[in-house]
């Protein structure tokens, strides 16, 4: 008599990879639990988790590894494709009935790991049976919840009130996938009367209906239209309560509802609203004040889906005058800074090297190509020397006794160029998470007059990284007055900033009351040596949120000292230079 599903042993197993396919790729990570829905203890139960060795000469891909934390130094504990596939081998008999193979097994989009595991099976026991029967959750999932956004696994054990960690392992998938089995077994029984693996298997042979005209979400539809229509900030919850994402909002309401609206294309916020289960908002009074909430809560919670504002143990660098060294804290040294993104100083070092004398190939090949983007194919030692030279052709560059400074200065007249020039714009160059001006991945001609473009973006870059330093130790004691949006009353907005943190914010009536910092007077040096990254986002979107005001013609200023007031005239000319 056939086993209910709730009693049947099964192997749950995932695979990671470095590709798509086995003709693309080779097996990284293999890991496997044996277990029944009825009975899922995954907390207590062993998940046996293997590194696959790679063949000789092959390396972990660079996103593999941003996605995997795999590294090559990680690789040590590797053993061989063989002995992965023994060992599993081994656990798909313990875990099938009566020993008699093939196991059933779990796994989540299953033709995904079975091609790479039929692989092991034709190099390693190509006359036997494959040993595995797969289930797919995936499958399973898109008959049962056709309507929902996606159903990947993070998504689908999100949905189902579960979570997973930021980091795609093994492990962790193992037992998402066997959370998400009990789940998908208990919905079987209750909605299909499906209570047996054969009547399982014929409910995968029907076809999997198409995508109904509206999508389906866990939040209640009614939870997010009864948000008020005020500034503040939102929490998105997971079904276990954890934060998934934080966001600040002028209008609560507008800003969260457009989450829930049918969009194609955005495969990480479907992924996200695939699994929001509650909200939690806390209402402020400006959009301000939101902004500069938004940064305290993402470091509070470290929400998964906010990749802009969290620390993830980013450094802050501090770099000599001559940009030739570098380190994580200020010293009588290193004053310049704190910028978030040493590579672009670095590669300005090694710019005004190659101006002056001949820097080696490595330098050029590597920190240099590294600093502006060049795809590796492109990091040609030749192809940097001549943009150099076409870049020495369209400026006249300072003497070698004037430093790299030289080239910041320059850096600014371009940037001021560019702002003058219509047609170009005011593009962002500084996203402080990019880790070089232009993704490897632009599919571009590059010659000379290609390359000698990315140094100019490299110096005005760099340009504007170190005066936004300088601009940034300055409001770490500052004290801003502004009428928020809405106010009919004459009253002014203080907000108070002391030791780069939010010390107050209060009303005042008195059009001339404009509070002096209580630590104007801290030296430069000492202002350097308060900043975290935490504390460099916050005066980035403080920085952020005055633009925003200035944008909007608001009545604002800005005190840095007894007799230091910026007004919006003098605050506009400042910041077109950040």
């Amino acid at each position: 008599m056939a086993h209910p599903l709730e009693q049947l042993p099964v192997l749950f197993v995932d695979c990671q990879t470095t590709g798509a396919s086995p003709a693309r790729g080779h097996l990284l990570e293999v890991g496997w639990a044996s277990g029944v829905a009825g009975d899922i203890h995954l907390a207590e139960d062993p998940v046996q988790t293997h590194l696959v060795r790679l063949p000789e000469g092959e390396t972990i891909p660079r996103h593999i590894s941003r996605m995997t934390g795999i590294t090559k130094r990680g690789m040590s504990d590797a053993i061989s494709r063989e002995r992965v596939w023994q060992l599993l081998l081994e656990a798909a008999a313990a875990t099938a009935e009566d020993g008699r193979l093939p196991a059933t097994c779990v796994a989540h989009y299953a033709r995904f790991e079975k091609q790479f595991l039929e692989d092991l099976h034709r190099e390693h026991a190509p006359r036997s049976r494959f040993p595995l029967r797969f289930v797919c959750t995936l499958e399973i999932a898109r008959r049962l919840f056709p309507d929902l956004p996606r159903r990947g696994l993070r998504a689908l054990a999100g949905f189902l009130g579960g979570s997973l960690p930021e980091l795609k392992r093994a492990g962790s998938h193992v037992q998402a996938t066997a959370v998400v089995w009990a789940s998908l077994i208990k919905l079987l029984r209750a909605e299909r009367g499906i209570e047996t693996l054969e009547e399982l298997s014929s409910f995968l042979d029907t076809a999997a209906p198409s995508r109904g005209p509206r999508w389906t979400y866990p939040l209640p539809r009614e939870k997010r239209l009864a948000l008020p229509d005020v500034p503040g900030v939102y929490r998105m919850l997971g079904g276990d309560g954890n934060v998934l994402y934080v966001g600040k909002a002028g209008s609560l309401r507008t800003r969260v509802n457009s989450y829930f609206r049918k969009r194609r294309g955005q495969d990480r916020l479907l992924e996200l609203v695939s699994q929001v289960h509650d909200l939690e908002v806390t209402p402020t009074v400006s959009s301000l004040e939101a902004a500069l909430l938004e940064v305290e809560e993402i470091r509070r919670c470290d929400p998964a889906y906010n990749r802009a504002l969290r620390d993830g143990g980013r450094d802050l660098w501090f770099f000599t005058r001559d940009l030739a060294s570098c380190r994580t804290g200020p010293d009588g040294k290193h004053t310049v800074g704190p910028v978030p993104i040493k590579e672009v100083l670095e590669g300005i070092s090694v710019l005004w090297r190659e101006l002056h004398t001949t820097c080696s190939r490595d330098d050029l090949e590597t920190i240099l190509s590294g600093a502006i983007g060049l795809p590796r194919d492109a990091r040609e030692a030749g192809l940097v020397r001549e943009a150099v030279n076409e870049l020495g052709q369209r400026h006249a560059f300072p003497e070698a006794r004037d430093g790299t400074p030289a080239l910041l200065r320059l850096g600014a007249r371009l940037w001021m160029d560019r702002l003058e020039d219509p047609g170009r714009g005011e593009e962002d160059l500084l996203e402080e998470d990019a880790g070089a001006l232009a993704s490897e991945e632009v599919d571009e001609e590059l010659g000379p007059e290609e390359v000698a473009d990315r140094l100019e973006d490299l110096l005005i870059h760099a340009s504007r990284l170190v005066r936004r330093a300088r601009w940034l130790c300055r409001l770490t004691e500052s004290t801003l007055r502004w009428k928020a949006a809405g106010e009919e009353r004459d009253r002014w907005r203080i907000l108070r900033i002391g030791r780069g943190s939010l010390k107050t914010v209060t009303w005042t009536a008195d059009p001339d009351e404009r509070p002096t910092p209580p630590g104007w007077e801290r030296r430069f040096a000492k202002r350097q040596t308060l900043f975290d990254a935490t504390m460099y986002n916050r005066l980035r979107v403080l920085t952020t949120e005055l633009r925003r005001l200035l944008a909007q013609d608001r009545t604002l200023d800005l005190t840095l000292g007894p007799r230091v007031h910026l007004d919006a005239g003098k605050l506009r000319r400042i910041l077109a230079l950040l």
